[in-house]
């Protein structure tokens, strides 16, 4: 499938084709290692928030025993500064708390913040009945409500808040524990991923120089043996539908087309052979005919000297039979 889909390509196409592919691989790259920031940014965001209630918490239990510190300094002291001490921690607990209900991430935690605001303000009451007991005059009494009824409630809630501390410290150890993990693992994806599109990126470029390459090897091989003489060069096979391909068949048609005029001159160099072997034999024959015909003309001379001789002779004879004709008629006189 590969190599049909390449062999389709052009040559532009086979030559980009490689780092497109690497470019999609590392935009898949991208694109995962994005989630996996927003996954770790996210898991950020929830220790950041799990740090934070484990502060406020912590923040809770400091105010809770700092107020129980200043209502005791006031039942010693019965001075107002520990009063308003003790207020202030008070506020403080009720904001901290309050802060706590809005960044809990649980309904869970929402709803035991709330009865441990619940436990605070009957804390809270408590305290100013003893600060009411205190400004009385009843030192005795107010430290025997603070024992009898606000300590349970102060153990109660330091408890509630150790246990919350307690499970978000965990709950946020191990969340450390897999980002830790995630990184890791996102670093040997990230690593794995980059040497996969580096293998895929060489194995195609070597795929695409062999798929442009060889036919061109193979055409300087079928020209060069052409150009030495050699005729007999086959037609090369036509693997793509490029540009190569395409000049892989006009060579195969100019080599067709080469043979078939060798052929035709070898035909003709062999029909002008046999021609000039022809006019050859004409003109031996010739030849021969003209030294006949000197031969014939030759004799022809000779005849005519021979005929003229004859006539020469008989002229000689006439006048000899002439003269011996005059010479009986005088003897007959």
């Amino acid at each position: 499938m590969r190599v049909r889909l390449l062999s389709r390509l052009n040559i532009y196409g086979k030559v980009l084709v490689s780092p497109v592919i690497v470019l999609l691989l590392l935009v898949a790259i991208g694109i995962q290692s994005y989630t996996s920031l927003r996954e770790t940014a996210s898991a950020v965001d929830r220790l950041a928030a799990a740090d934070a209630l484990v502060e406020g918490s912590r923040a809770v239990q400091a105010d809770l025993l700092r107020q129980l510190a200043y209502i005791r300094d006031y039942i010693l002291f019965a001075d107002q500064a520990s009063l308003d001490s003790v207020e202030a921690a008070q506020a403080s607990v009720r904001a901290t708390l309050e802060r706590l209900v809005e960044v809990a991430p649980t309904d869970d935690l929402r709803l035991r913040y709330r009865q441990i605001q619940a436990e605070h303000e009957q804390y809270g009451a408590i305290l100013e009945a003893v600060a009411a007991e205190v400004r009385w005059g009843a030192a005795q009494q107010a430290a025997q409500k603070l024992r009898s009824q606000a300590v349970s409630h102060m153990e109660t809630m330091l408890q509630a808040i150790d246990q919350i501390i307690d499970e978000v410290s965990r709950s946020a150890d191990d969340a450390r524990t897999r980002l830790r993990s995630d990184a890791e693992t996102m670093r040997v994806a990230l690593l794995a991923a980059l040497g996969v599109a580096l293998v895929v990126g060489v194995v195609l470029a070597v795929l695409v120089v062999r798929r442009i390459v060889k036919p061109i090897y193979g055409l300087a091989d079928a020209a060069q043996r052409m150009a030495g003489g050699d005729l007999s060069v086959g037609a090369l096979p036509v693997t793509s539908r490029d540009e190569i391909g395409r000049l892989t068949e006009a060579f195969n048609n100019v080599a067709a087309m080469t043979q078939e005029n060798t052929a035709m001159s070898e035909e003709m160099a062999a029909s002008v052979a046999e021609v000039t072997e022809a006019v050859n034999r004409i003109a031996r024959l010739a030849e021969e005919n003209a030294a006949a015909a000197e031969e014939v003309s030759a004799s022809v001379e000779e005849l005519t000297a021979s005929a003229e001789q004859v006539a020469a002779s008989a002229q000689a004879l006439k006048r000899t039979a002439g003269e011996l004709q005059e010479s009986v008629g005088r003897f007959r006189l």
